[in-house]
Parts: structure tokens; C-alpha cells; sequence
């Protein structure tokens, strides 16, 4: 399931990309075959569009990272939960309540 995920986060920022790229390459071509012919008018109107796009695929890039990172820690944390509960289940009353009393902010939950 993690895989299909990845999987789908990288296709859909290549396909941002991609649209990004196509839309910035058709507003050139408009912009050329409408008469615009100086190179200064043109790069400052596709700079703006390029701009935009760039921070777009930055922000959902950036998203889908810590996305990632939050997905990762909570299943670390599953894992050490359950771990915890194997612990002590094994593990003598008197080494449990010993430790939790030294470690108290451990345990307060």
C-alpha cells in the first residue's frame, strides 16, 4: 500500500511538472503568434507564469514529503507502542511499578 502511495505521489508531481511545462511553452507560442516580438515583454510575462508554477509544484512537492515523514513517524510510534505492550506484559509487577516511578513523564498518559 506504501508503495502504490510513493508511487502515486511521484506520478502526479511529474504530471505537475509536465502540465507546468506545456503551459508555459503554449503561452509563448500565443504570445509570439500575436504579434508580441520583443524578448523583454515575453520573458516578463512568462517569468511571472513560470514563477508560479514552480511554487506550486514546490508547495505540493513539500507537502507530499511531510506527508510522507508524518506517515513514517506514526508507524514508528505504532510499532513502539506495541513493543511497549509486549514489555510489559512479560515483565514483573514490582520492575513495572519500580519504573514507573522513576520515569514517571513516561507513563502519565
Amino acid at each position: 500500500m506504501n508503495t502504490i502511495r510513493e508511487n502515486f505521489r511521484v506520478w502526479l508531481a511529474f504530471l505537475l511538472a509536465i502540465v507546468g511545462i506545456v503551459a508555459v511553452l503554449s503561452l509563448i507560442i500565443i504570445l509570439v503568434s500575436r504579434g508580441w516580438e520583443e524578448a523583454d515583454n515575453i520573458v516578463s510575462v512568462v517569468s511571472i507564469l513560470t514563477t508560479l508554477i514552480g511554487s506550486l509544484v514546490g508547495l505540493f512537492l513539500g507537502v507530499q514529503v511531510g506527508a510522507q515523514g508524518k506517515e513514517d513517524a506514526e508507524r514508528r510510534a505504532r510499532s513502539a507502542q506495541r513493543r511497549l505492550g509486549v514489555i510489559q506484559s512479560f515483565s514483573p509487577p514490582e520492575i513495572m511499578s519500580t519504573v514507573t516511578e522513576n520515569y514517571p513523564e513516561i507513563f502519565k498518559d
